[in-house]
């Protein structure tokens, strides 16, 4: 259920709060307060953290969170944007809610082995 005044969207905002003043180090992300759609339970008030830059950050992010390694999915994603790997993983921080998102580009397959001409 989504919070229906701003006032409803606090402890959101103060978990966001403690997240900046506890982990200042951490890199830059896309942040929202809102409706969180966890991969099981129910839809809920919460923040929503999402990175496009490298899983590494992603990770940093699950460490600072204590967000448990069991609850992170990795996937993999070919579109007409590009070929991406996602990882996704939940938890809580300060009592809300919180899905942590990173977007990687799939690495390159390595140089392919050059078929052998047939013997004539």
């Amino acid at each position: 259920m989504k919070p229906s005044t701003v006032g409803g969207q606090g402890p959101m905002i103060e978990a966001l709060y403690r997240i900046l003043n506890q982990f200042p180090h951490l890199p830059a992300a896309d942040l929202t307060a809102g409706t969180v759609i966890p991969q099981q339970g129910p839809i809920a008030p919460g923040i929503s953290i999402t990175l496009h830059s490298s899983l590494a950050d992603f990770e940093s992010w699950r460490e600072a969170l204590v967000i448990a390694p069991a609850t992170v999915e990795h996937r993999e994603n070919i579109s007409r944007h590009g070929s991406h790997q996602i990882l996704e993983g939940e938890g809580t921080f300060a009592g809300v809610p919180v899905t942590l998102k990173a977007f990687a580009p799939l690495a390159p397959d390595p140089d392919p082995v050059a078929p052998v001409a047939a013997a004539v």
